[in-house]
Parts: C-alpha cells; structure tokens; sequence
C-alpha cells in the first residue's frame, strides 16, 4: 500500500474537501509559494467512457482554498517523484506545469486524467489489506472535511467557501454533521452565556 499517488490524492480530497472531479488539478493550479490551490474544472466521465474537463458545478465552485504546508509538501514529494522518473527514462518535459496532477501514469503529460472510478478501486484495495476497517465511500472525505472544519471552529461561512458552497444552507443541511465534541462545546457556551 505505499502508493505515492493514492497517499497525494487522498490527502488532496480530505485536506481541501474537493469533490472526486475536482481533483482534475494541473500543476499549475498549485501555488506552493503562496499555499494556495485554485479549483477551476471537474472531470467528467461520459457514458461512452470518455473523460472530458468541464467547468466547475458552479460558479461558486470556481475557488481558490489554502493550503496547508503538509499538503503542500506531500504534493511537492509527488511532483519531485514524477520528475525524478521521467528524467531516469530519459523524459524531458518542458511544460511540466501543464501536465495532470493525478494522471494514470508518471510518463503521460496532460489530459491523462485517473478515471473516475479510480479512487473506488484503491478504497477496495484498503479493504483487501484491511478487513476490519470500516470503509467510507469517496464522497464521505468531503463530509468528514466539512464536519471537522467545523468542529475545529471554522466558520460556516468559510466552509461553505471551501467547498464551493453558493449558500451556507448547503453546506449546513447537507455537509455538517453536529459532532457529540461540538454539541457538547454548544451547550457549554449556552449555558456559560445565560449564566443561571
């Protein structure tokens, strides 16, 4: 289970709370100086199998989020490594900046995304390596990052902007799961703040 690629992208959709279209990011989309990521497009898997790179859901969706400086170094070792394996076969690449991000393979340059399903195929892996462990569907990365965001006193306001949430009412009903830590915290600071 050492595998580069699925540690960055898994690490990507927790951290950053995309969608699994929206790590369709090129590495231009990463600015490692100023730590931000911009998320501008989705990929779409068509009926036929094909994959396209579409707009955002919505306009909403079109974000830049901070990043983290683990995120950003783990991405920094991912791109390091896909550098250091094409130069090893002799590979020149200079618009590396345009190639994918998460591509099916460390030689192929842009528009090589993962397919969609490939993020299900690693968490059946997981499972394989680890039956007992209770395995959450892909989408659930973006819940968790929403409900912890949360938890950890982030706004609701900046977590709807996180996810690319127009409207908070969004990201309140549909993301933000009440934690027992945040109820308990809740009634502390009502009972603190009504002081009899």
């Amino acid at each position: 289970m050492k595998d580069k690629r699925a540690f960055a992208f898994f690490r990507v959709l927790a951290f950053l709370g995309l969608r699994k279209g929206e790590a369709a990011l090129q590495w231009k989309d990463i600015d490692f100086k100023n730590k931000m990521t911009s998320i501008d497009k989705t990929l779409v898997e068509l009926q036929s199998g094909e994959l396209i790179i579409q707009s955002t859901k919505t306009d909403s969706s079109n974000r830049t989020i901070k990043t983290d400086d683990r995120t950003l170094l783990i991405l920094k070792e991912w791109k390091n490594y896909i550098i250091l394996k094409k130069f090893a076969l002799g590979i020149r690449n200079d618009l590396f900046e345009n190639n994918v991000v998460f591509g099916q393979s460390v030689l192929q340059r842009e528009k090589q995304h993962l397919g969609k399903s490939y993020p299900n195929h690693v968490m059946a892996r997981v499972k394989k390596h680890f039956p007992d462990m209770k395995i959450i569907k892909v989408h659930d990365f973006r819940k968790t990052t929403a409900s912890l965001l949360f938890e950890s006193g982030t706004d609701v306001v900046d977590v709807a902007k996180i996810l690319g949430h127009k409207s908070t009412k969004t990201t309140t009903d549909i993301y933000v799961k009440v934690t027992p830590v945040k109820q308990n915290e809740t009634v502390d600071k009502f009972s603190k703040y009504m002081a009899f």
